[in-house]
Parts: structure tokens; C-alpha cells; sequence
């Protein structure tokens, strides 16, 4: 019995739907969980717990760990089973939040960060995994986008509770970052199956296989001598340097310099800008609130990227979604002394413009490259994303300790995703032709 077979013909049962949804809530903590340097920035600061310079490396410390949690979770939940090393991960990243409620000096918030971002670095590639091996392949895309979809709603979640941080409780943040996932981490143990695929391929448990079954489709009749088969395109091996064989070499170096510096300047703007917003004559007070809408307008923004790169050759369409954002985010600066209402819907539309932006490349990363070597360009995509993340938030520091001010620093970040798309167009405009599917007169856009 083919186990793809099975999924794909059913309808989503109740067990598939409770897997999906719970792996959404742990995307929505992971969201709020990589909120909370943001959003406790500022009254850091206040409580001179940290200074500027350190900040940035506060924030640089939790995606140093998430590109290490990323490598080491993600192989070892292959080898392991997805839900188990779910459970872990969440784990690591509910003890680094509770290490930072007790920390009292930058290095040991540097260092809790660091533990937190191997949890939810190491979470992502899980819950993903476990989510989209539950879905039949034809809502399987859609299944993944909603669960990712947790991550910036997460963030809004950070920002409408920040209000206890900018009374000076930064600590209760953090605690709540640790109790929240607990509950979590039962129901996964108690309820949440493992992965049917990788029952099926490394385990060869056909009892539990069956009762797994069972569960989804009760009324599927499945003997107990019954085998179980996962259908398989063959993979050739995959190593880094093929995603520079073949002619590939200019596409991936262009593929990488845009994510570098769009991921970059994306985190230059969404984990600075409360800080900006309180040196910059606006109401500290709604910073909070302004990362909120941030994040919100992050949401739609995901869901937009899905129909431009149907209905736009792909290429083009990331390129003029980067190009979008860079125009978008050049004016922020100037709206900081505005009323409360228009600097969160300001901050709704960069938010809006980044997201769509950055989902859109990562969209492409798929359609590049052949099916062999998709897992490993997409990883190393990531990686080389969350090494932008990284010295993004350093670039800010050196600008606001210099001196700049804040309309000169969007101008800043707006140029490096003017760069970010250049990048894109010098490697990836012949990529345009080769990337679009014309639209069927039956079927609408198609991909």
C-alpha cells in the first residue's frame, strides 16, 4: 500500500487537520519568539542592560544559531523522525527564552539568544516537514505557505503583548516566550503521530504505520500483513559545488547576492525600527504596535507573492517585488512624527512590500533549479539569507552610533534592496522565459 496514494486520495480527516494546525501554533511561537529582541529593545536600552552596539549583537547572536539549529536539527530529524526532534527544538528554544528572563548583562543575553535561535532554527525544517507529509499533494503548497504564515503572525503576537516590556518588564516577555511552547511539547508527545513517510522508510514499524492509518481513515480497510511503500523519484547525489556546474554558476552567485542583502536590509528594518522610533521624535510607546503592523502587513505580503509569481514571468516578478519594497521602505523615516494611525499603516505597507518580496525569492529558489538539486539550494539559500540577517544588524549599529539619523537610515536600507534586485536581474533576467508557464484558457494561471 502506497502511503502518497493514500493521503492524496482521502480527504483531510480531523488527525491531519489537528498535526497542521498544532505545527501552525508552534510557527506562531517560533514568529513571536524571534519578535521579542525587537520588541524588549528599547527598554534594554532604557534599563542599560544593553547599548546599541550590543543590541546588535543580540540580535546577531539568534541567527547565528538559527542557521546552526537549521543544519543540525534539520539532518537529524531525517534520521531521528520529525516529531521527536519537534519536541526537542521546541524545548531548546522555551529554556533559551527562560535563560534571558533571568539575565542581567549583555554578554549572557547574547549567549541565551544564541541557544534560543538553535531552537527555533532547528523547529522550522520540523514542523514544515511534519505538516506538508500529512497533506495530500494537491493542497500540499498551501498547507505550507498557511504554516510558515505562523511565523509573522507570531510577530504581531510580540508586538500587541510588548506593552509589558515598555513599562520596563522586558523579563515577563521572555517568560512568556518560555511557558507558552510547554504545553506544545505535551501534546506532541501524547497526541501528534510521527511522520507516515518516515515510519514507512527508516523505521519499518507497519504496526505503528497501521494504527497511524487508522487514525486518519478509520473506515479504510488495512490488513494487518499489509505492506507499506513511500513512491520515490530517484535523487543523484547533491553537493554544493553542482549549484555551480552545468551553467548554473552566475544564476546561483546572483540568487545568493540577492538574498544577502534583501535578508540583510529586511532585518535592518523590522528589528530596528522601535529603536529608531524613540530616538527619531516619534512616541516610543507605539513601537510595539508599529512592529505589530509590521508584521501583520508581513502576512498579506506572503500570501500576495503566490499570485505574482502565477501570474508574472518569475523572475521579473521578484525583481519588481524587490524594487516595490526598496520604494516603499526609502520614506519610512519621514513619517515618524506623523499620528499614531498613519505610522502603523505606514509600517503595514513596508511590512507588506519586504514580505512579499523575500517569500517571492524564496518561491523562485524552487522553480531554478532541477528536482536533485532543490533541497540543497534551498539550504544553502537559507544559510546564505541568514548570513545577511546576521550582518545586518551590525551595519545598523556602526550607522547609529556614526550618527545618522533615521530618514538617512531607511535611505540606507532602501539602497541595499535596490542592490539585492540588481543582483537578481544581472543573473536571473534570462531565468524570465524558462520560469513562466503560459496561462491555460481552462485552467487559469498555472505555475
Amino acid at each position: 500500500m502506497d502511503i502518497g496514494e493514500l493521503i492524496d486520495a482521502g480527504p483531510v480527516g480531523g488527525l491531519q487537520r489537528t498535526i497542521i494546525f498544532t505545527c501552525f501554533l508552534i510557527s506562531l511561537l517560533d514568529g513571536f519568539d524571534q519578535s521579542l529582541a525587537a520588541v524588549v529593545g528599547p527598554a534594554l536600552i532604557r534599563a542599560n542592560v544593553v547599548d546599541v552596539s550590543a543590541f546588535a549583537w543580540l540580535v546577531s547572536a539568534s541567527v547565528l544559531g538559527f542557521v546552526a539549529g537549521t543544519l543540525v536539527f534539520g539532518a537529524a530529524a531525517d534520521r531521528f523522525g520529525r516529531r521527536r526532534v519537534l519536541m526537542t527544538t521546541v524545548a531548546i528554544f522555551a529554556a533559551g527564552s527562560l535563560l534571558c528572563a533571568y539575565c542581567r548583562n549583555a554578554p549572557e543575553l547574547v549567549g541565551a539568544r544564541l541557544v534560543t535561535g538553535i531552537g527555533l532554527g532547528g523547529s522550522s525544517p520540523c514542523f514544515v516537514s511534519l505538516a506538508a507529509e500529512f497533506a495530500p499533494r494537491r493542497l500540499r503548497s498551501t498547507v505550507v505557505t498557511t504554516v510558515w504564515a505562523g511565523i509573522p503572525l507570531g510577530g504581531v503576537l510580540g508586538g500587541l503583548v510588548g506593552g509589558l516590556a515598555s513599562h520596563g518588564n522586558w523579563s515577563w516577555m521572555f517568560l512568556l516566550g518560555a511557558l507558552l511552547p510547554l504545553p506544545l511539547i505535551a501534546w506532541l508527545w501524547a497526541y501528534i503521530p510521527e511522520s507516515l513517510s518516515f515510519l514507512v522508510l527508516k523505521t519499518g514499524r507497519t504496526e505503528d504505520v497501521r494504527a497511524v492509518l487508522m487514525r486518519i481513515r478509520p473506515q479504510l480497510a488495512v490488513p494487518r500483513d499489509a505492506d507499506f511503500a513511500v513512491a520515490r523519484e530517484p535523487f543523484a547525489k547533491a553537493t554544493p559545488a553542482t549549484l555551480f556546474a552545468g551553467g548554473r554558476a552566475i544564476m546561483t552567485v546572483s540568487l545568493w547576492s540577492a538574498f544577502l542583502l534583501f535578508s540583510g536590509q529586511l532585518n535592518m528594518v523590522s528589528q530596528y525600527t522601535p529603536i529608531l522610533l524613540r530616538d527619531g521624535g516619534g512616541d516610543a510607546n507605539v513601537g510595539p504596535l508599529v512592529l505589530s503592523a509590521f508584521y501583520a502587513g508581513g502576512v498579506i505580503g506572503a500570501f500576495i507573492a503566490g499570485p505574482a509569481l502565477r501570474w508574472l514571468p518569475k523572475a521579473k516578478a521578484v525583481i519588481a517585488l524587490m524594487v516595490i519594497a526598496a520604494i516603499s521602505s526609502a520614506p519610512f523615516g519621514w513619517v515618524f512624527g506623523a499620528q499614531t494611525a498613519g505610522l502603523i499603516v505606514a509600517a503595514a505597507w513596508v511590512g507588506l512590500t519586504q514580505s512579499a518580496a523575500i517569500t517571492a525569492i524564496v518561491g523562485l529558489t524552487s522553480e531554478l533549479y532541477p528536482l536533485a538539486l532543490r533541497g540543497t539550494a534551498f539550504g544553502w539559500a537559507l544559510g546564505v539569507s541568514r548570513l545577511g540577517s546576521m550582518a545586518g544588524p551590525l551595519l545598523s549599529a556602526r550607522l547609529i552610533v556614526g550618527g545618522l539619523d533615521h530618514r538617512s537610515y531607511y535611505l540606507v536600507t532602501s539602497g541595499l534592496a535596490l542592490c539585492a534586485a540588481s543582483a537578481a536581474a544581472a543573473g536571473m533576467g534570462r531565468m524570465c522565459r524558462k520560469t513562466h508557464v503560459p496561462k491555460s484558457p481552462m485552467n487559469g494561471p498555472s505555475t
